[in-house]
């Protein structure tokens, strides 16, 4: 969910459930779901049902890092900007970053 850059609320209301629902799955609060319910999760989250019971590893939530917390922010952020202000950021990346390396990259080297 986060990698996609939704928060509970965004991935509540593109899906048509309550945010509680979609916190209350998350904490391991809700066992038996309707599957209506699932399947609207997996449509706002652009995946199947199945995805959605695989965990990442076996009996442990999904774990992020910093970087991919920062994106989704960042993603959820930008969806909001119009096509003039998308361009300006644009630019802005391109004045820090001109070869368009990111930090990951260079430091791999």
């Amino acid at each position: 969910m986060l990698a996609r850059g939704f928060t509970v609320i965004m991935l509540a209301n593109a899906a048509g459930v309550k945010p509680t629902f979609v916190r209350d799955i998350l904490r391991g609060r809700v066992t038996n779901p309707q599957l209506g319910s699932v399947a609207r999760l997996a449509a706002a989250l652009h995946c199947s049902v199945e995805d959605l019971y695989r965990p990442d590893l076996p009996g442990e939530p999904a774990q992020y890092d910093a970087r991919t917390i920062a994106l989704a922010e960042l993603n959820s952020k930008l969806r909001h900007l119009s096509i003039h202000d998308l361009q300006t950021v644009i630019r802005l990346i391109d004045a820090v970053h001109p070869d368009g390396n990111d930090e990951q990259n260079s430091n791999a080297a």
